[in-house]
């Protein structure tokens, strides 16, 4: 699922939480702190930018490995664990970071950043469709509408 969709289910699924607004950004950073960096070494390369970022060149693809660690459920189940020994609780916008995975899963194909939610451990990935479909793009941002509507007038 494309970023900007990420960040908008999470306000939408979190919105009467105090902690929402950090939920978005960590909803976002998942794709961001992978995607910013390749497409700025694109723009340096003067590679063009329309349709998915290439991973031309060492940086991009060290890079891009970035993703898998992102994208797993393994690093996040350890990445709670961590915090919630250091405060004894766990903390609320790790949920943003499951729903991000969760809704990645099947919406990434095997030829587009899979989502690898076992690694470290397996690189195996789920076999989903890409989410930049027209008719998936559609349906989910008809649906993000809906939802939104459907909270204003809550």
């Amino acid at each position: 699922m494309d970023v900007f969709a990420h960040a908008l289910w999470t306000y939408l699924f979190f919105n009467n939480q105090e902690w929402v607004w950090i939920g978005v950004l960590v909803s976002f950073l998942i794709d961001a702190i992978t995607f910013v960096p390749i497409m700025i070494a694109m723009w340096i390369r003067g590679d063009k930018m329309r349709g998915p970022p290439t991973l031309k060149g060492t940086f991009a693809k060290r890079w891009a490995k970035l993703y898998n660690a992102t994208h797993s459920l393994i690093v996040l189940a350890a990445v709670g664990l961590i915090i919630y020994v250091i405060t004894g609780s766990l903390w609320g916008p790790l949920l943003a970071w499951l729903v991000h995975i969760i809704m990645d899963i099947p919406t990434h194909s095997k030829e587009f950043f899979p989502t690898p939610i076992f690694w470290p451990i397996s690189s195996w990935t789920f076999p989903g469709f890409s989410w930049a479909q027209p008719w998936f793009m559609a349906l989910n941002y008809g649906a993000l509408i809906l939802g939104f509507v459907w909270l204003l007038l809550a």
